[in-house]
C-alpha cells in the first residue's frame, strides 16, 4: 500500500491525526500506527518524530510532496507537516 492510498483509508476511517503537536502526543503515547511527514517538515519536528518513533517502534513515512501539497491532499486549507494514522483500540 502506498503512502497515498494508506492517507485515503486513515481519512475516510476518521483515523488521521494531523498537526505537529497531535503527532507529538500520540508518538510519545505509542497510539499511533505510522507516521507520515512531508519532505520539506522543519528539521526540529523530523528529528523530535524520528526519536520518538524509535522508542515506540513506529514506522515513519515521507510523504514525496511539500507541506502545502500535503495539505491539499488532505484537503486542509493550510500546509501539514505531519500527520498520524492512530492505531486500531481493542473494545
Amino acid at each position: 500500500m502506498t503512502i497515498e492510498d494508506e492517507l485515503k483509508f486513515a481519512l475516510a476511517g476518521k483515523t488521521l491525526i494531523v498537526g505537529t503537536r497531535e503527532v507529538m502526543k500520540i508518538l510519545k503515547g505509542g497510539a499511533a500506527r505510522s507516521i507520515i511527514l512531508s519532505s520539506n517538515a522543519p528539521t526540529s519536528v523530523s528529528r523530535d518524530a524520528k526519536h520518538y518513533a524509535g522508542l515506540t517502534k513506529i514506522p515513519i513515512h515521507v510523504f514525496p510532496g511539500t507541506s502545502a501539497q500535503l495539505g491539499t491532499f488532505l484537503g486542509r486549507p493550510f500546509g501539514v507537516a505531519a500527520c498520524a494514522i492512530k492505531a486500531e483500540t481493542k473494545k
